[in-house]
């Protein structure tokens, strides 16, 4: 790989380990702006933890109180639809998104 290559992908990794932090954060890659966010078994509205209460397209939500372990998302978005995204492997650091493929069961 050639220096500049290598220089460029470290600087990717620092960067995106940097935007992370020490915490977890949802990233929504769905087209809707979510509204309540819940991880099963947690079940505490992730949401709240947002300075506006949603996650428009696109942003980050930090996550709050949730260990490591394989989840179900529970999430409604702002046109009243509710979905859920099953077996979601999170870390207690990092970032995880949830795509519109992802989202399974929807119902208004």
């Amino acid at each position: 790989m050639r220096p500049t290559a290598i220089a460029a992908l470290s600087l990717a990794l620092v960067t995106s380990a940097h935007a992370a932090g020490n915490h977890l954060q949802f990233w929504n890659l769905t087209p809707n702006t979510v509204t309540e966010f819940y991880l099963s078994p947690t079940g505490m509205n992730q949401c709240q933890n947002d300075q506006d209460g949603s996650v428009d397209h696109d942003e980050r939500l930090r996550i709050l109180n949730t260990p490591a372990g394989v989840y179900d998302a529970k999430l409604k978005d702002k046109t009243g639809r509710v979905c859920i995204a099953k077996g979601l492997i999170i870390n207690t650091k990092g970032t995880f998104s949830i795509e519109e493929r992802q989202l399974n069961d929807c119902r208004k």
